[in-house]
């Protein structure tokens, strides 16, 4: 006698053997589905999409959105040379202006760097060891010097990653980053709560609760570090060195948008971002694995916190190509 049963992941057969006298055998036997990633993805609350914003043969450390309607009309895309000014003219960009970057010292191999919208004036730039500011209009001019003044980790004022659906504000959080590597030396300024430091990391994100931030930090270690104010907390998460985190209509209203462990290696398949909430301290997901082109170089939470942009290096053409990614809430 056999039957035959299912679930999400797999299907089920269940057979009775008889032999002579003997008593009877139960075997069981199980076989994964094959529709079991549309499924899983059917069942995710929400769902992660990527809207292309540029792509370059050299590499993009970020770009900044200047004006928009319903799609972007002027983005700022930074390498390691220049900040290019685009405008969306009949669906086609086309370049309004090039800002070159003055550094000293040579960069490090691994380079990164931000952008900012300003309040009095367009954009800053931060780089290993080098600040830039922006005029305010066209035609622009930019203006750099040393600094070793920390990164801010989230935008400042007047970004809105705080008036989301009347919550308070995400505090300023600035870090110092290294000049000669690629990460954060875990000081803080001005801190989070009593802790004015904690150890060396890639990225962060942060997650509004009711009556504190919980700020999460891919550290150097590979480890995920939860920080409270109090407590650092250590969460071995698998994930990457990637995170950001978003602010969402659905679920909790907060997310963490993170990388897979053992992604960003030259020998492993490309990229994929997935995001999740964090109740507490453990993370559920709540999406499907977004796969992309290759391997991603860079992931920062936009100045509003409902998207990201995210970098990412081609593998078979070898360009770096940026994305804003969005979260859509499943019906």
């Amino acid at each position: 006698m056999v039957w035959l049963s299912e679930n999400p992941r797999f299907y089920v057969w269940v057979a009775e053997i008889h032999q002579g006298a003997a008593e009877s055998t139960v075997v069981i036997v199980t076989v994964p589905r094959a529709d079991e990633a549309d499924l899983a993805h059917d069942s995710m609350p929400m769902s992660l999409r990527k809207i292309p914003l540029w792509a370059q043969e050299g590499r993009i450390l970020d770009v900044l959105v200047l004006q928009e309607d319903n799609t972007p009309r002027q983005i700022a895309v930074l390498d390691g040379e220049r900040v290019a000014i685009y405008r969306s003219i009949n669906s086609k960009w086309q370049q309004e202006q090039s800002l070159s970057i003055m550094h000293v010292r040579p960069w490090p191999r691994d380079l990164r760097g931000r952008m900012f919208a300003a309040r009095d004036h367009l954009f800053e730039v931060y780089l290993p060891g080098v600040f830039c500011r922006s005029t305010t209009t066209l035609p622009l001019a930019l203006t750099c010097h040393e600094s070793d003044d920390p990164w801010p980790l989230v935008a400042p004022p007047p970004a809105t990653f705080s008036s989301f659906g009347g919550a308070p504000a995400v505090p300023s959080l600035g870090a110092f980053f290294s000049t000669s590597r690629n990460f954060f030396t875990g000081a803080l300024a001005p801190g989070v709560g009593r802790l004015t430091a904690v150890g060396k990391f890639y990225s962060a994100a942060p997650l509004l609760r009711d009556k504190y931030v919980l700020w999460l930090f891919a550290g150097t270690d590979g480890q995920v570090h939860l920080v409270d104010g109090v407590t650092d907390q250590v969460a071995k998460l698998e994930w990457g060195s990637d995170v950001a985190s978003m602010k969402t209509a659905c679920g909790s209203g907060w997310l963490v948008l993170a990388t897979g462990a053992g992604e960003n290696m030259a020998d492993s398949s490309p990229d994929s971002v997935r995001a999740y909430e964090i109740s507490d301290r453990d993370p559920v997901p709540v999406s499907a694995g977004l796969d992309l082109s290759g391997e991603i170089t860079a992931l920062w939470t936009e100045a509003k916190g409902e998207s990201a942009v995210a970098v990412v290096r081609n593998r078979e053409t070898g360009d770096y190509e940026a994305f804003r990614l969005a979260v859509a809430c499943s019906q």
